[in-house]
Formats: C-alpha cells, sequence, structure tokens
C-alpha cells in the first residue's frame, strides 16, 4: 500500500471507472458519506490497509493522513464503461516515488457475481463487526459457528442459542 509503505509524494491515485455520481464524492464532510466516496475508501485502504466500522466514522474521515491523501485522489470517469450492476470493473493507478501499482478489480467483494466464497466473505465481516465492538475472540467464534449451523438447529437449541446472546460468556 502506497501510504503506509512508500509516501505517494511525487504520484497520484487514480481511479478509473465507469460513471458512478453515487460514490464520486471527493471530500466528505461525515462518516457515512465516506461510506459512499470511492475516493475516501481508495485513501483508507491504502493508509490503514483495509477498511471496517471503525474506518467510517465521522472522525475516521477526518483524518490528517487520508486527508493528504485525498487530495492525490482523482476519479477517471471512462464514458466507454456502463454504470451497471453486472459491470463494474474498476481499475486503481497508484503513482509513487519509486513504482507505478496497479489493481483491477472485476466486482466488489460481496456482489452476486464475486467468485469468493460467500461464507468467507460472511466471516471475515462478522470477525470485523465483533472486533470492533471488542467482543472476545472465543466468544465471536462460538457465535459465528453457531449461525453457521443454524438450520441444523433444532426448536430448543435455537432457544438456548439466543437466550445466551444476551450473557457474556
Amino acid at each position: 500500500a502506497c501510504a503506509r509503505r512508500e509516501p505517494c509524494r511525487r504520484g497520484s491515485v487514480i481511479i478509473h471507472a465507469p460513471k458512478h455520481d453515487y460514490v464520486n464524492r471527493p471530500w466528505p464532510a461525515t462518516g457515512i458519506e465516506g461510506k459512499f466516496s470511492m475516493q475516501f475508501c481508495t485513501a483508507a485502504s491504502l493508509v490503514d490497509g483495509d477498511v471496517g466500522l471503525s474506518t467510517f466514522s465521522d472522525t475516521a474521515v477526518e483524518r490528517p493522513e487520508v486527508m493528504k491523501l485525498l487530495e492525490k485522489v482523482r476519479v477517471e470517469v471512462d464514458e466507454t464503461r456502463r454504470n451497471h450492476l453486472t459491470d463494474m470493473e474498476i481499475n486503481i493507478t497508484v503513482e509513487t516515488n519509486k513504482a507505478t501499482y496497479k489493481s483491477t478489480n472485476q466486482t466488489p467483494l460481496g456482489h452476486w457475481d464475486c467468485t469468493s466464497s460467500k461464507m468467507e466473505l460472511t466471516k471475515a465481516k462478522a470477525a470485523k463487526c465483533f472486533g470492533h465492538i471488542g467482543m472476545p475472540l472465543d466468544r465471536a467464534a462460538r457465535i459465528q459457528a453457531a449461525v453457521a449451523n443454524m438450520e441444523a438447529l433444532s426448536t430448543q437449541e435455537l432457544r438456548e442459542f439466543v437466550a445466551g446472546l444476551t450473557v457474556a460468556s
């Protein structure tokens, strides 16, 4: 990631995408605007290595290191690409002092056409949510295992599971 390992002093971060007015927000003022900003999500993921719930707080949007990188992020709209839920390819080019990096994302994680396992995506997202609220890892693992096997639970087992959610263990 550019901001973490190599400063983007010389360069830029260019997002090549179809026209997406609803996520083209170069300077989000709030966390929710940040969530729907290609520029902010790109800058935050370059600075932090990933995005999660804490990425989209109002204070996270105003972090100086993200704001500095946002100055270098721009969207170049490719008019030949369709803005369509089945055709969502985005290309990102990051230029640093030492090299140019390119990334292509055919479909976002979680999209119905994404090749990643839905269960693995769900587990990863749940782990981020549990971590965000400070849940102990063992309890989070028990909840995830129970949810993954929920269809096999008897009515009594399901009642016990739900009752256990309200009690810290």
